[in-house]
């Protein structure tokens, strides 16, 4: 029964046009941070970055999985420009986070993958952002809920408690994968 149920609410989400949506503006956003990525010359910050990118989709995934996601329904109110803009979050959220390791990596993570996008303005207001706020993680953690919510207006407290709940599970993810 609850398999039947979560096939509905995928075809439900397909019947929408929020699959479509989401693979038309968040797929191209992928697939070109990580051909990006991916051109950069052998390396372990490569590697550490195209880890970071795989986890951010993760994230992705969890806002938006038409049967799972924390916000499935409100994809349509975030296109192409807004999913680069919460790929780069995530993947700079998680080089901050690179910092409590080495600060000196961190930032040569942060100058890579800020190049290899090629949107250094949107990265480095982005990283400003993430900075300041990574100094607490509950501050940094609000800040992604604050941006989100950008998009998709205020979010209920459930919705907040389990993107929250979401993002540190990707911080303990990619700390556990380096």
């Amino acid at each position: 029964m609850a398999e039947s149920k979560q096939n509905n609410m995928g075809l439900f989400a397909a019947l929408k046009g929020d699959i479509l949506h989401f693979n038309k503006n968040a797929v191209p956003v992928l697939n070109d941070i990580f051909a990006k990525l991916n051109s950069l010359d052998e390396s372990e910050e490569k590697e550490y970055l195209l880890k970071m990118l795989v986890i951010s989709n993760t994230g992705i995934d969890m806002l938006f999985h038409p049967d799972t996601g924390i916000i499935k329904g409100e994809v349509k109110k975030f296109d192409k420009d807004a999913f680069y803009v919460l790929y780069e979050m995530i993947t700079l959220f998680l080089i901050s986070h690179f910092k409590n390791v080495s600060l000196e990596r961190a930032e040569k993570l942060k100058e890579l993958f800020i190049n290899a996008v090629n949107r250094v303005e949107e990265c480095n207001a982005l990283w400003n952002e993430v900075d300041e706020f990574t100094k607490s993680s509950n501050k940094m953690i609000d800040r992604v809920v604050q941006k989100v919510s950008s998009y998709t207006g205020e979010l209920g407290e459930d919705k907040k408690s389990a993107l929250i709940s979401a993002f540190r599970g990707l911080v303990v993810t990619f700390i556990e994968s380096i």
